[in-house]
């Protein structure tokens, strides 16, 4: 049996609410009711990182490493501002990225299109003119048409492109296009393995709601909330990864209450937080999305008995 103490827990749960949000992001959730569900990928938006924010131990870590700045002798460490502008960072290092892989990409193609046209006897141009850019039809006519109109209806009924222009860029897209297909062929044949990974944003976690083998290699953080209704079908999606997967996948269980959808009342979030301390959230995480149509505080107590 878990015992409810929901009025405890609801100062400790505040923190657990995401920050009021405004325009674009404020009519987003005044309009929708979603699920938030993230697998270590980029976060959405920046009011999204407030439960990432360094743990004490991460912050205790950080006291070891030198100040970022001095205030009248007091220390100013990376810690202390970092988090407010993670979102920010991380799309910084993704554009790098982007930059990076396609340059990377370009000498992997060139490096490949050398060797091929050296076997063919010819040089990299003639390879491509005889490999691709012969293979590829002219633009028809019907293309080039609705090409044309499509931005004619964009110029607002005004377009300074002739049909001879556009059939020419429609001429170049295609080329581009096989080039790009010719290139991934090389790649394939030539055994390509790109070693430059993407940015990672580092998610924190609570150690004390895993769900699978601790050691799997693999962490999957779900942002969920029980009461949603995309929650409780992502839920359903979940339990069949973590079962194909068994041993090789550990989900993190984090809890992003939807404001819409909590009206200050007991949530589930909150029960489920007493389950946790009696370590019990697991089989009580299970029951309350199998019986999200039948919340409440007696229904609480009931799937806790």
């Amino acid at each position: 049996m878990i015992q409810l103490r929901l009025s405890n827990l609801r100062a400790l749960f505040r923190k657990f609410q995401p920050p009021a949000a405004s325009g674009r992001a404020a009519g987003f959730w005044s309009n929708r009711r979603v699920a938030v569900v993230s697998f270590l990928a980029a976060l959405p938006a920046a009011w999204m990182l407030e439960p990432l924010l360094p743990s004490a131990a991460v912050q205790s870590e950080a006291r070891k490493e030198k100040p970022a700045a001095l205030v009248d002798g007091e220390p100013i460490y990376a810690s202390e501002f970092l988090p407010q502008i993670a979102a920010k960072i991380y799309q910084a290092q993704r554009q790098e990225y982007e930059v990076k892989r396609k340059a990377l990409e370009e000498v992997i193609n060139k490096r490949l299109l050398k060797a091929e046209a050296e076997a063919f006897g010819m040089t990299e141009e003639e390879l491509l003119r005889q490999e691709v850019d012969s293979r590829v039809p002219e633009p028809s006519d019907s293309e080039v048409e609705q090409r044309f109109v499509m931005l004619m209806f964009r110029g607002g009924g005004q377009i300074a492109e002739t049909k001879e222009d556009v059939r020419e860029q429609l001429k170049q897209a295609k080329l581009e296009a096989a080039r790009q297909s010719y290139y991934r062929m090389l790649r394939e044949k030539g055994h390509v393995k790109i070693l430059l990974l993407p940015p990672a944003l580092e998610v924190d976690w609570d150690p004390g709601r895993v769900r699978g083998n601790p050691d799997a290699k693999i962490t999957m953080v779900e942002f969920s909330d029980f009461q949603c209704p995309y929650c409780e079908q992502a839920y359903f999606m979940v339990k069949r990864l973590l079962e194909k997967y068994d041993g090789k996948l550990k989900l993190a269980y984090r809890d992003l209450p939807l404001q819409e959808i909590n009206s200050g009342t007991p949530g589930a979030a909150e029960a489920s937080r007493c389950a946790g301390e009696q370590g019990k959230f697991w089989e009580y995480h299970d029951l309350l999305f199998e019986h999200q149509d039948e919340y409440g505080e007696d229904a609480f107590q009931m799937l806790a008995e």
